[in-house]
């Protein structure tokens, strides 16, 4: 595990983006352009990425090679009257999967936090994500809202 560089953003943002659209409900797929939708997001992931108190956590192999990352870090002013920390995204190459990566980037995602001064931690992910979810249970979050959609026409 290691501090992301900035070598690593366009790895990071490659993976960010491919994931969301994962993410984005068939029916809105149908009717978005992915390269608009693309570099809409791009414009999302960056900030996201470089606000001043994220972290972004890379897993390496024993090369230092990508095997997958975390972006955490406290939610930010506004959110909650008391510090609250946010997994913001996390990713493992597919070729690494079901080899305890994600668990050991949510547990470096954690105990930054915890040396913030963060007591609790956050997460949001798709319902369409059982693997992630089942994940996160695992690692003891709990469901806390639910976002749901409705098409209009």
């Amino acid at each position: 595990m290691r501090d992301a560089r900035e070598d690593d953003y366009t790895t990071i943002y490659d993976c960010m983006t491919e994931t969301a659209w994962k993410d984005v409900p068939e029916e809105e797929k149908v009717i978005s352009d992915r390269s608009l939708w693309e570099q809409f997001f791009r414009g999302i992931a960056k900030p996201l990425i470089e606000r001043p108190g994220r972290k972004v956590f890379i897993a390496c192999d024993d090369d230092n090679d990508f095997m997958g990352y975390v972006i955490t870090g406290g939610m930010g002013e506004g959110s909650s009257v008391i510090p609250v920390g946010m997994i913001f995204d996390i990713f493992v190459l597919e070729q690494f999967r079901k080899r305890g990566i994600a668990k050991m980037l949510v547990e470096v995602a954690e105990e930054y936090c915890r040396q913030q001064g963060i007591w609790r931690m956050k997460l949001e992910v798709a319902a369409n994500n059982p693997v992630a979810i089942d994940l996160y249970r695992k690692a003891g979050f709990k469901d806390e809202r639910t976002l749901m959609g409705k098409n209009l026409s």
